[in-house]
Parts: C-alpha cells; structure tokens; sequence
C-alpha cells in the first residue's frame, strides 16, 4: 500500500542540491569568492539537513503498517495520452525499506565525511576557490546519490545515476592541474557513460516489452505488478545472430550487472578507480563508501527481482565477482601508495558484494556494502590523517615508525583494518564476509563450486594481509621520513577530526548488530533471540531472496572456522614478512638482481631488445613510480579514443546525446512490429 507523504521525503536531497546549484552560481557564474568559514558552515547544515529528513521518514515510515510505502510527488513530469489509460513518469521520490536504509546510509556516513573534509581541506593550504568548488561537488554527489536511492519510477533513477558519474568525474578531476589525475577523471567519465548506456538499455528493453505486452509502466510498482509477465517475455535476435529468442529476464540483467561493473570498476571495466586515489582524500572516501559502490549495490539489489529470474548471468556475475575480488586483492598487496592499496581494496570488496548478489544473496550483499562504508570510511580517514603528518606523501616506503605519535589515529586504524579483513568477531566486517561466503555456498549445482569456495578463502587472506602490510609500513618499522617533515610535528589530529572518526569506528563494530547470524545469536543470548538478522527480516519484502536452503549449525560454524583460520594466516604471513623478518624485500630483491643479471643469466646469449624489456621489467618490479599502472598512460585505453569522447566541449556531449536519441527513435520505429 503506498501513503503519500509530501513532505519529508522530498527534503531528504533538497538542501545539498540547492546549495550545489548555490556554488555553481557564485563560484561558476559570478566568480564571488565565499569565505572559508561560510563555506563550511553551509555544507555542514546541508549534509545534516539530509540525516534530519531521513531519520524524520524513518520515523514516519515505522509509525505506519509494515506494508506501507512513503511516496512524495512533487510534480507531473513526463505524460503520454490522457484518462485512465495515462503514461506519467512523475517527479516522485519512494521510501520504502531499501530506500530507507540507503538513504541513511549516504546521509549520515556523507554527513562524517563532510565533518572530517571540511578541517581535512582546512590542512592543505587549498585556495579560497578552490575550497567552495570541492564542497560544492561534494553537496551535488551526495545529493545525486540520495535522487538515486529515492527514485519512485526509471526516469528519475536514470536521472539520479547519470548525476553520480558526473560527480564522480569532477571529484576526480578537482586537481585538473595533475595530468595523472585529469587521466583518471577522462577514464571514469568513460567508463560511467558505458555504465549509464547499459542502464538505459535495460529501462529501454523492459519498457518496451511491457508496452508489448500491454502494460506500460514506469513506476517500481509497476514493474513489480508486471513481474510475471515479464519472466516469460523474450527478445528475437537479428537474422545474422540467428533469429532465436532471449529470455527478456536475461537481457535486462546483463544490462544491470554491466552498469553495477561500471560503477565499481570491475572487469571489463577495471581501470578508473585505483588512478583516482591520488586525489584529496574527502573525495576518495565519498566515491568509494556511498557513492559510487553503494550505488552499484544499490542497483544490484533494486533489480533483484530481474536477477532472480536470469540464471545464467547470475552464474556470470558469481564468476566475475569472485575472480575481480581475488585478483584486485593480489594487486592490493603489491601496491605502496596508501591510498591506491586502499582504492584496490574497495573493488575487491565490491567483488564480494557482485558474487553475493549474482548467488541470490542479495540482503548479504547489502550488508556488506554497508560493513564496507563503516570501515573504509574510517580507514580513509585515518590515512588522510597519516597522508597529512608526513607533508602529503602517499608512498608507505617514505613513512614508518610514526604509530608512536599518532596514538588515537592508531587505534582507529587498528579498528577499521580489524573490521575489513573480518577476522574479529563482533565486528560487521566479519558478519558480512561471512555472510557472502555463506551465500554462495547455499547455491545449488552452481560449476565449479570447489573453485570459488578456495578463490573466496584465498580473497581473505590477502585482504588480511594487506591491510597488515598497510598499518606495519606506515606506522611501525624504521623511520623513513622524508627530509621536509619534523619528527616534533607530527601528531594526533584536532577533535574535530578525530570525533567523525570514533563515530565510524564506533559504527563499524555496533554495525554488526543489525544483521546477526541467528548461530551467533543462539550463541550469545542463549537461544531467546528468534530472527536475529533484523536487516534480513526488514528487507525481505523488497529484496528476491527466493527459498532460501537451511544450512545445519555445525555445517555454519565450519564457514565460520574456515574463515577466521584464512583470515588470521594472513595476518600472520604479514606479522612474518614485515615484523619478525623486516629484510625479506632486500634479500629478495638481491636474488632478483643475481636472476636478471646479463653475466650470469643470459651471458653470450643476452640480445639487445631482450636487454631493454628486462630492463623495463626491473622498473616495474622495483615500483619507482607510485603507480605504475596508471601514471604516464591512460590505463590501457587508447588515448585517442578516450579524447574523441571526452574533448571539453559541451557542443560535443550534446552531440552524442542526439545521436544516441536518434538510434533509440530508429530502434523503436524500426522494430516496433517485432514480437517479443
């Protein structure tokens, strides 16, 4: 039943959007410069004003019947043909449970985030300018962000998404002067305008099979009426593929999972995130906890319904998702720059998130996504305070044995590395990771389930080992400081940062509460607490969870243990390596060296191009570059095609927008009398 609310919901996106507009007039138009205090006043009532409205709606949405639906139209937008027979795509914004928990999710995490930035942003001798330019992307990607979670109908969600991977793009390019990262922003604006194709090829196919079928829809509450009819459409390929018919269910899922890759950087699209790393590190903690990977789970999980009716490329995404989480957390473990080693640990996260969703799993992967913001939101945080002691310097080699003068932001490491890798009980790290892991393995006849089983148990590990990597080469060791930082100056931040990041490490222990496995729950309360896994019970008429198979305690608590074990021998792999054995690398290197001798391996043999690709090799190996995988180059992309479609120019952008409409018009007029 939905119940018309025509206020709060509405509110919810309202302030960071019109204080967004607010910059984009003064700073873009009228080149006003705001001072700094106003500045940041003003996001920071505009960042609460969206946690306000949304814990208002909460409120107002538990105080009804569990079946109701908040729904807010603002206005008629776009409307075709007239009485009871209408197609009217409304401005209209829904809050139902998974709105809900999205929306508090962005809110108040984007809400720590600005309170962290604005005294982050403070510290970095940023122009005036430039100061009221970051905060007002970051009010435009928040409210994005929340359009998106709250959209009532397609139009509007298309809309929500399409303003995310602007902001993303401009985030990423707020330093415009680093050709690096002026690269990594023409990347991400790429690969978003790939993800937003796939998105709007799904609308477009699902719209037009239940036109086909005589039920024209834009509305969620449509498309889920329409559901069974959906399940059975199909889609006639061209002659020259064979004329045969596709499962319309299949179809529109490859288009979700295309745009979910996209939006996270997954394979085919791994590229964009890791080279955006080296930005301000308030911009890389909103993209990479509620923006742009909360908004691919999002999606994941608002088309659960299409995906539970898409076997095969469900299959796909388990694949996909567990092989881009394995090998983006063996490329984590080889990376020195703080922020990289965390950007590759968020795609392989996501990986967890993709392979959960793909098993049906969908509530495990929305809680994973929301374990996932709690600690890489704090770690974020505590490297921006280690990235900002040591003068700016991201590479982990020129830091070292500063853990003694940053005892708070420590301790706030040592909580989110604990809460990422999973392997302390109690933390909503380890229920999520084992939750993904469960989720798969409640999969029935799915290939080569041996396989993910050990690709997931060796995806621990390496996350374990990589986040002790991370915390030993940056705060423990030998002092490897550059020559510019003073010992005497380094120290714990002011409590104005340090306050944002208690809260999120507060939040990613209390987290765990909301999605407790019934077997902990049998454990800690004796049995008296039914249905422990409120998140599960809360989301469970919105979600496709679908039959889910009872698994034996005994058998859970093996997951449990296999687990916890992969977990803790990766972290004891990296207390070896870099505690008990800190000179590994060198003798390492040594060996290396003596190996691509000239003299001893090659001797006679050694021909001159062989010489140089060893030699280029010696380079990458030994990472004289921070980032040798997207400094100089623009990630394997031909640069000639990414400045085709990213030239500068508005005139250009329209163009394509044309031309795209125009395919879609000729689409529709020449197949419009193809059945499905």
């Amino acid at each position: 039943m939905e119940l018309d609310e025509r206020l709060w919901v509405g509110l919810i996106p309202a302030f960071p959007l019109l204080l967004a507009f607010f910059y984009v007039l003064t700073r873009g138009v009228l080149r006003w410069e705001i001072p700094v205090r106003w500045v940041s006043s003003s996001v920071i009532l505009a960042s609460f004003s969206a946690l306000l409205f949304t814990c208002v709606s909460v409120f107002r949405f538990f105080s009804q019947s569990s079946e109701v639906v908040l729904i807010d139209r603002l206005a008629q937008w776009i409307g075709v043909g007239v009485g009871s027979g209408a197609l009217v795509g409304g401005l209209a914004f829904r809050f139902d449970p998974l709105s809900a928990v999205f929306s508090l999710l962005v809110s108040g995490i984007g809400f720590l985030i600005v309170l962290y930035g604005v005294v982050h942003m403070r510290s970095t001798d940023e122009a005036v300018g430039d100061y009221a330019r970051f905060f007002g992307l970051i009010s435009f990607e928040i409210a994005a962000m929340l359009i998106l979670v709250l959209a009532d109908n397609l139009l509007i969600l298309l809309l929500g998404f399409g303003a995310v991977v602007a902001g993303v793009q401009f985030l990423v390019a707020f330093s415009y002067s680093d050709e690096d990262l002026a690269k990594s922003a023409t990347v991400s604006g790429v690969v978003g305008l790939i993800a937003f194709g796939a998105l709007l090829f799904s609308i477009s196919m699902a719209f037009r099979g239940l036109a086909e079928m005589g039920r024209p829809g834009l509305d969620f509450s449509s498309l889920e009426a329409s559901l069974p009819a959906l399940a059975v459409a199909t889609v006639d390929l061209p002659g020259w593929l064979g004329g045969s018919g596709l499962p319309l269910p299949e179809v529109l899922a490859f288009g979700i999972g295309l745009a979910a890759c996209g939006l996270a950087s997954l394979w085919p699209l791994f590229c964009w995130l890791p080279g955006s790393s080296r930005g301000r590190v308030p911009a890389s903690a909103l993209i990479q906890t509620v923006t742009m990977l909360a908004a691919a789970g999002y999606l994941l999980a608002r088309f659960s319904p299409w995906l539970a009716l898409a076997p095969h490329v469900s299959m796909g995404i388990v694949w996909l998702g567990v092989i881009s989480a394995c090998v983006a957390a063996v490329l984590a473990c080889t990376r020195f720059e703080i922020t990289s080693v965390l950007a590759w640990s968020s795609v392989s996260q996501f990986g967890l998130v993709l392979m959960a969703a793909g098993a049906g799993g969908y509530t495990e992967s929305v809680f994973h996504v929301i374990a996932h913001s709690f600690s890489k939101g704090l770690l974020f945080m505590a490297a921006g305070v280690v990235v900002l002691a040591v003068a700016g310097e991201h590479d982990m080699r020129r830091m070292g044995n500063i853990g003694s003068r940053l005892t708070l932001t420590r301790i706030d490491l040592w909580i989110g590395a604990f809460a990422l890798a999973g392997g302390v009980p109690l933390t909503a790290g380890f229920f999520s990771m084992q939750g993904v892991f469960e989720s798969v393995l409640r999969v029935e006849n799915l290939p080569g389930l041996s396989i993910i089983h050990a690709l997931i148990l060796l995806t621990f590990a390496l996350t374990s080992f990589y986040i002790l990597r991370l915390i030993y080469l940056s705060l423990y060791g030998t002092t490897r400081l550059p020559s510019a930082v003073k010992w005497e100056a380094i120290e714990d931040p002011a409590p104005r940062i340090l306050w944002p990041m208690g809260i999120m490490a507060g939040l990613s222990i209390a987290g765990s509460v909301i999605a407790l496995p019934q077997i902990w729950s049998d454990l800690l309360f004796s049995g008296e607490v039914q249905d422990s896994n409120s998140l599960q019970n809360f989301l469970s008429g919105v979600l496709s969870d679908g039959d889910r198979i009872s698994r034996e305690p005994a058998d859970q608590w093996s997951l449990v243990g296999q687990s916890t074990l992969v977990t803790w021998l990766g972290a004891m792999s990296a207390f070896w390596l870099y505690i008990l054995r800190p000179n590994w690398r060198v003798r390492a290197e040594s060996v290396r060296d003596r190996l691509w001798s000239s003299g001893r391996t090659f001797g006679a043999l050694e021909f001159p191009k062989l010489r140089v690709q060893r030699d280029r090799w010696v380079r990458r190996i030994r990472e004289e570059r921070p980032l040798p995988s997207m400094r100089g180059h623009s990630s394997g992309l031909p640069e000639p095609f990414l400045k085709f479609f990213q030239s500068g120019f508005l005139q250009h952008y329209l163009g394509f927008v044309a031309a795209g409409c125009f395919i879609l018009l000729a689409y529709f007029v020449l197949m419009g009398g193809r059945a499905w």
